[in-house]
């Protein structure tokens, strides 16, 4: 990756790994609660272009909101889905930056509160299902290579479990 962890309580795990579904869990030395970051590197080039259809957390979320940062290497189209549990009404915030022109661009800020129900059949055909709630906050959109960050907040600054999942809907074309 570059670089040694950015402290001695930081865990790495280094393992070659074969196509398929994997989770990573993060919890506190003796129950302590704070921020974590969970990053996927390839370290080994392979003659194989790698390919991560899916990227998802799920965690607690505080007044403050819980935010997913994720960096696309391929354009594509994308299925950006905020989820939250028992009843909590979740807002997605997508922003991010990317080069074109060799210029650096910002996204411009892309929100959803309820998912629209006219996106339902593609979103469908992404992510293989209906989101879980009419409040659940979902985009689809085109984006580039590039840094993203997925902010999901509880509406009217309510706390609890939320999930954010990234879903692209098909690889780049070459």
């Amino acid at each position: 990756i570059g670089r040694q962890p950015n402290n001695a309580n930081a865990s790495v795990v280094l393992m070659d790994l074969k196509k398929g579904i994997y989770t990573a869990k993060v919890t506190g030395k003796n129950s302590a609660t704070g921020g974590s970051i969970v990053a996927i590197n390839q370290v080994v080039t392979t003659t194989e272009k790698p390919h991560l259809r899916n990227i998802s957390t799920n965690g607690a979320l505080q007044s403050n909101g819980m935010t997913a940062g994720f960096i696309l290497t391929d354009p594509g189209r994308y299925a950006i889905l905020a989820e939250g549990a028992n009843g909590l009404d979740p807002i997605l915030e997508l922003t991010g930056q990317f080069v074109e022109n060799g210029q650096i661009q910002n996204l411009p800020t892309q929100t959803s509160d309820d998912w629209n129900p006219a996106i339902g059949t593609e979103l469908q055909q992404i992510i293989g299902r209906q989101p879980n709630a009419a409040t659940a906050g979902a985009l689809i959109l085109d984006l580039k290579p590039g840094i993203y960050n997925a902010k999901i907040t509880g509406k009217n600054g309510a706390t609890g479990s939320g999930i954010i999942a990234v879903t692209q809907t098909r690889p780049a074309t070459p």
